[in-house]
């Protein structure tokens, strides 16, 4: 998914981009006027968790 900026300074700004979207995305969440909202807060922070293992995992792979 980075492949594009890889050649780029502004791969600083797309690695950095993501979680702060989901950080935002979990605080209004949990600020939510919805109950169901503000239990499921947790969701985009495990789910950016989980994307950068799966691509550490990934990237660990390509290299052996």
């Amino acid at each position: 998914m980075l492949r594009p900026f890889s050649h780029s300074n502004t791969i600083y700004f797309a690695v950095q981009a993501s979680p702060a979207l989901m950080d935002y995305l979990g605080r209004r969440m949990v600020t939510s006027h919805y109950q169901w909202v503000r239990r499921m807060w947790w969701l985009p922070q495990a789910a950016g968790t989980a994307t950068s293992f799966f691509s550490g995992v990934h990237n660990v792979r390509i290299m052996h």
